[in-house]
């Protein structure tokens, strides 16, 4: 979910999901092509949706990870 509101720009529906539950397992995990929610809200120059994601807790420093496909 997180993914496809970032990909979408989303940004208060994104917000309001972060601020509603306990994602924090989620926030920083890779979607089948090994990006991050920030990473996809970033490549698609979301910006809101990147700073609701920063400011979740979403790490910065997170790399993409290699595609499982």
């Amino acid at each position: 979910a997180l993914h496809v509101l970032a990909e979408r720009g989303h940004d208060a529906l994104l917000a309001a999901l972060l601020a509603a539950a306990p994602l924090r397992a989620l926030l920083n995990a890779p979607n089948a092509t090994g990006h991050t929610a920030l990473h996809v809200a970033a490549l698609r120059g979301h910006a809101l949706c990147v700073r609701a994601l920063l400011d979740a807790g979403a790490h910065v420093e997170l790399r993409t990870r290699p595609s499982i496909a």
